[in-house]
């Protein structure tokens, strides 16, 4: 399922494909289940991202230095 402005999308595909078609957007996985559009994170607080709409999500723990660094990249104003 893919979570747009426009409203909620169905779509079948693996994580891994999802992240090949999102390659060199600002996308980032966050944990095991979730790919987000870094212009849609409003805040990061520990181990949760908060998002411009929407309820907030949980970072794994091994995802958390790889996902702070690409929205590190992305604040600022490269992309990954």
């Amino acid at each position: 399922m893919c979570h747009a402005l426009s409203g909620d999308i169905a779509m079948r595909a693996t994580m891994k494909s999802a992240e090949e078609m999102t390659s060199g957007l600002p996308f980032s996985k966050c944990n095991q289940c979730y790919l987000v559009n870094l212009a849609f994170v409003r805040a990061v607080e520990g181990y949760s991202l908060l998002l411009t709409a929407g309820g907030p999500l949980e970072i794994s723990r091994s995802r958390k230095t790889p996902f702070l660094d690409d929205y590190a990249k992305y604040l600022g104003g490269q992309t990954r």
